[in-house]
């Protein structure tokens, strides 16, 4: 057993730490003034976009698509996704952890003049969820492009350098879904 494991179970389990957050303000050349509540976690590595990166998501990302982010953390690929899709659009951002999902929330409140974003505090996950999950990823897999319940199923090519994080892409009617387990 770990000394660690021993202490915890002797009712000696430290205190959840939580961290502030601190607010950006940049300009966009497209959005105009943008704010980003950033977390001041020390393993957080937030790393500032700019219009380039917007635009780089646009080739997959249209204005009024619908987005989902499974795992969104702390808003800092949701808020760029959500300029993307523009104020038309709709981002919804599942984070299951309270103390990210705060921070999540905040930025989700930021910037409605130029997006929506609907944080959602749970797991992406359960029977249901996980069975239209596994019917979507086993459906990209066997082809490119396919029909899923009525709707247009497509794959992002898995080289492209947006993938290379572990970000991944399928379109089922409008909607786009990025996550961790997409690739």
């Amino acid at each position: 057993m770990k000394l660690k494991s021993l202490l915890w179970t002797l009712g000696l389990k430290p205190s959840v730490r939580k961290y502030g957050t601190e607010r950006l303000d940049f300009h966009l050349d497209r959005e105009g003034p943008i704010a980003f509540e950033r977390w001041l976690h020390p393993k957080d590595r937030f790393v500032a976009f700019g219009q380039t990166y917007v635009d780089r998501l646009r080739q997959y990302v249209r204005p009024g698509d619908a987005v989902l982010d499974i795992g969104a953390h702390c808003g800092d690929f949701t808020v760029p996704l959500a300029l993307a899709a523009g104020p038309s659009g709709i981002v919804f951002a599942w984070e299951p952890n309270p103390y990210v999902f705060d921070v999540l929330a905040k930025n989700a409140a930021l910037n409605t003049h130029a997006t929506r974003i609907v944080p959602v505090r749970r797991e992406f996950g359960g029977d249901q969820s996980l069975d239209a999950w596994s019917r979507i990823r086993a459906q990209s897999a066997s082809d490119a492009s396919g029909e899923l319940d009525g709707s247009r199923v497509s794959r992002m090519d898995q080289q492209d350098s947006l993938c290379q994080s572990g970000h991944g892409r399928f379109r089922s009617r409008s909607a786009t879904i990025f996550g961790n387990d997409a690739c």
